[in-house]
């Protein structure tokens, strides 16, 4: 596994707000995805989208503990 990610991420990266538009919409991985755990260490406010995954492949979602390591192709 990779080093956690250190926060406050940068303010280039986008942040999410872990809610959908939609009552009732929220992500179950809100508290370990850096992009929105982020949002309260951010010295000034950055603005954030809803939901920065729009769908259950979570491909903005950028994990609080690290990425784990790549596999080497043998």
């Amino acid at each position: 596994m990779k080093p956690a990610v250190t926060l406050p991420l940068s303010p280039s990266m986008n942040r999410c707000l872990a809610e959908g538009q939609k009552v009732g919409e929220s992500c179950e991985r809100k508290d370990q995805c850096a992009r929105h755990v982020t949002i309260e260490h951010d010295d000034e406010p950055v603005p954030a989208y809803y939901r920065a995954c729009h769908s259950d492949l979570m491909a903005a979602f950028i994990p609080l503990a690290g990425w784990p390591e790549e596999e080497e192709e043998q």
